[in-house]
């Protein structure tokens, strides 16, 4: 990462840049500074700084939503890699605590509208991934006519 710009004749200027930063890594972070006149200090004044390793458990939360309806969706069965299994609670929401890896999440519910939903969820470089499942109906309707053999 890299930036200058020059503020000629500022008074005072601030510089924010966000990164993405990867974890357990180290950065240095150069500064120069600007007097009242807009003049460039050629001294660069460096810093280091270091963001923190993940977590060793991390969080795969999300809601059950009906996708026809946008409504939360509770007593929703979710498991993971067959393994993990938790069900979501009377505002749709679920939560797993789990180590990095890559997970197939199946959500069920018992009642027939609903097609089975497979997704998949992969928490590799991330603590907390939000992952909203939408739990799709079945098409529905009538069937008239009359039956002959």
């Amino acid at each position: 990462m890299f930036q200058e710009k020059n503020y000629s004749r500022i008074a005072s200027a601030f510089i924010h840049v966000t990164v993405i930063p990867i974890p357990a890594t180290m950065y240095e972070i150069g500064t120069r500074t600007v007097d009242l006149a807009g003049n460039i200090n050629e001294t660069w004044k460096n810093n280091t700084a270091f963001t923190s390793p993940l977590p060793a458990t991390r969080f795969i939360n999300g809601t059950l939503i009906d996708n026809f309806t946008r409504e939360s969706l509770s007593g929703v069965r979710i498991s993971a890699n067959t393994t993990l299994s938790t069900t979501s609670n009377v505002i749709g929401f679920y939560s797993f605590a789990v180590t990095d890896d890559t997970y197939n999440l199946v959500s069920t519910i018992n009642d027939i509208r609903f097609y089975t939903n497979t997704t998949t969820v992969s928490t590799n470089g991330q603590a907390v991934v939000i992952q909203d499942i939408e739990m799709i109906r079945k098409p529905t309707g009538n069937i008239t006519g009359s039956v002959t053999s």
